[in-house]
């Protein structure tokens, strides 16, 4: 937490009044015995409001955990929330409000690339902590030593992709169908610059605008292609997939983690049916039994569906947990840093977080983390991603592992 600067002490002395300055307090001094708070600053209005709720549910989970534990060297958590409206002015509002207080230890988000550019400057300039979730490019991030980052950078996704490939030899050439903006531009570019290096041709990309009914004729272009890697948003990539269908496209659509969503095996239908996508460890949505999963992922979906629940797709059947170990992971590595630093000072705090090692059995997102001064991110391997695709089973779909992460 941050320093209070300015500090003033009245000390009487007969009719006297003197004035005198405090060095602080990082919260570990016994001066402060309230709650530590851990911020969320995501929306929770709109169209996109379930996304905060689902992070708070996360959070909650953790902080609940570290509070009956007897709580966090000596002081219990509390999870406080902004409404970030997905715009910049409440954005940059909640976290200088946020930022100014000195019992917020950690700020989680904002995630959307945007307004994390809009907000870094302020984490900057008063060293406050913070953990968004998918900030989209590693630019805004970089030299950025009070953000840790929890989730992976879109060329991470493509990487996993292109390894998976050319370890299983099954595909050999790969396009790109994707809406045309920056997104769209810059899987372009990473698919250019990495399939080369995984000996996978790459065949180019067929954009299309955004209020396009079909992606038919980027389908048609591009019907030679092994691979066809399409967009994360649910919507679109539904709206891909039927086009592919229709044009008789026999290859395997790949894309990111948003194919993990019932919204896209809803939209999508039977043409969601063997869809590949690289993402964060799902093992609760494949056949897997629990008993294999890694210890802390086990508890933490165990807990989360008896406490929080799951939305269930209206006409796929397909459910999903309304938290994501994801976040619950920020307050993990920011607790055991503040435990490692035995403060909750910014700065040092930063320090530690920069040290740490947790494995996976310790993870509620099912990896091992490595942090260093120059990695302050979560996902930085590959190899932490998993490979599964949709499979349609009489009534009811799953994911197939096709390849684990990294443990």
């Amino acid at each position: 937490m941050k320093r209070m600067s300015g500090l003033v002490c009245l000390l009487v002395l007969g009719l006297a009044l003197a004035a005198c300055g405090s060095g602080g307090s990082d919260g570990n001094d016994g001066s402060d015995s309230g709650p530590v708070k851990i911020a969320i600053v995501e929306p929770f209005s709109g169209d996109f409001g379930y996304f905060g709720d689902f992070l708070k549910n996360s959070l909650q989970y953790q902080v609940d955990k570290i509070n009956a534990d007897g709580g966090l060297l000596g002081r219990q958590l509390e999870v406080i929330t902004r409404d970030d409206q997905i715009q910049a002015q409440p954005t940059v509002t909640a976290v200088r409000e946020l930022s100014d207080d000195p019992s917020v230890g950690l700020i989680v988000g904002p995630s959307f690339s945007f307004l994390y550019n809009a907000a870094r400057p302020i984490y900057d300039a008063k060293q406050q902590l913070n953990c968004p979730l998918s900030v989209d490019s590693s630019d805004s991030v970089a030299g950025a030593k009070y953000t840790f980052r929890a989730g992976p950078f879109n060329n991470l996704f493509i990487t996993a992709l292109l390894k998976y490939f050319q370890d299983s030899g099954t595909v050999k050439s790969v396009g790109v169908v994707y809406a045309n903006d920056d997104t769209g531009q810059a899987t372009d570019k990473e698919f250019a610059e990495l399939a080369p290096e995984y000996g996978i041709d790459y065949l180019g990309a067929e954009l299309y605008n955004a209020d396009a009914s079909n992606q038919l004729a980027q389908f048609n272009k591009l019907k030679d292609a092994d691979a066809i890697y399409i967009s994360a948003d649910a919507a679109a990539a539904a709206q891909s997939a039927i086009s592919a269908g229709d044009v008789g496209y026999d290859g395997i659509l790949v894309g990111g983690d948003g194919l993990q969503s019932y919204a896209f095996v809803d939209g999508a239908g039977d043409a969601a049916e063997g869809t590949v996508f690289s993402s964060e460890p799902l093992l609760n949505m494949t056949k897997i039994p629990d008993s294999e999963w890694p210890t802390a992922y086990a508890a933490f979906i165990k807990k989360a569906t008896s406490d929080y629940g799951v939305q269930t797709g209206p006409k796929s059947g397909v459910t999903q947990l309304k938290a994501t170990p994801l976040a619950t992971a920020c307050v993990v590595a920011w607790a055991k840093a503040v435990e490692e630093a035995g403060t909750f000072d910014d700065t040092k705090v930063a320090e530690a977080w920069e040290g740490l090692s947790v494995p996976a059995s310790e993870n509620p997102a099912g990896i091992p983390l490595q942090f260093s001064a120059d990695n302050h991110d979560f996902f930085h391997d590959p190899e932490q991603l998993a490979v599964y695709q949709w499979v349609h089973d009489g009534d009811s779909w799953y994911l197939e592992t096709l390849a684990d992460a990294s443990e």
